[in-house]
């Protein structure tokens, strides 16, 4: 699934997706695998992000999310299309659906029939430019602990079926196939974003995330958020 933003190819990150081997051999990919003094972040971020399974029938289509509230967690909506019934696997185990909620930005929010989860993210504000951000995926190769900066704010460019004056956020981030819902958290362990594709050219690769949009009304009662998009 191509997506053409200029002179760069944006790439939907679900499993499903055909892995680019350049996402993770490019010398341009800047952020690493973080080792020991972020070892209070790795155990953070790991334990509020979940591998999400669409289908229990095809173990091999799943993307990442993130737990924020008791029965809620939030991926990219692109995931979303591919859940099949009412039923998706956490972490391998079976969980019923109870609804759906998305900000047609790409983000979806997951409602569970019953309590998933004790720890839960808090949604906080977006970050600034050299912000220095973490991620939690479950990648085609491994899980682990990225590490990454904000570069810039990328506005009036369409991207997916997203409107033209939505904004972008990018990240100097190694990502993969899987990672696709992952959270982008703060130094505070703060959700700020949630990882929706990645963006490469002739010289660079970079995470992509969009600012959230959901209906602070019809999502209050679900999540555990300081700060979301003013709607």
């Amino acid at each position: 699934m191509l997506k053409l933003f200029s002179v760069s190819i944006l790439l939907l990150l679900c499993s499903c997706v055909t892995v680019n081997t350049g996402v993770t051999d490019s010398p341009q990919a800047t952020s690493q695998a973080v080792t020991s003094p972020n070892r209070a972040m790795e155990r953070s971020t790991k334990g509020l992000t979940y591998k999400l399974g669409m289908d229990p029938g095809n173990l091999a289509d799943y993307c990442s999310a993130t737990a924020v509230g008791p029965a809620a967690l939030i991926t990219a909506e692109h995931c979303t299309a591919h859940i099949s019934g009412d039923i998706v696997l956490l972490n391998g185990h079976e969980a019923r659906v109870r609804d759906v909620i998305t900000d047609n930005m790409d983000h979806a929010i997951i409602i569970f029939a019953e309590s998933q989860f004790d720890r839960y993210a808090v949604i906080a504000k977006l970050p600034i430019v050299g912000d220095e951000v973490f991620m939690w995926g479950n990648s085609l190769f491994d899980s682990f602990l990225r590490r990454g900066y904000v570069c810039t704010f990328v506005w009036n460019q369409p991207f997916m079926d997203i409107p033209v004056g939505s904004g972008w956020m990018v990240m100097d981030m190694q990502v993969s196939g899987g990672d696709s819902g992952s959270g982008i958290f703060n130094k505070r362990g703060q959700l700020i974003a949630v990882l929706t594709g990645y963006s490469r050219s002739a010289s660079s690769v970079y995470a992509t995330s969009m600012p959230f949009n959901f209906d602070k009304a019809k999502i209050r009662a679900h999540v555990n958020s300081k700060h979301l998009s003013p709607r």
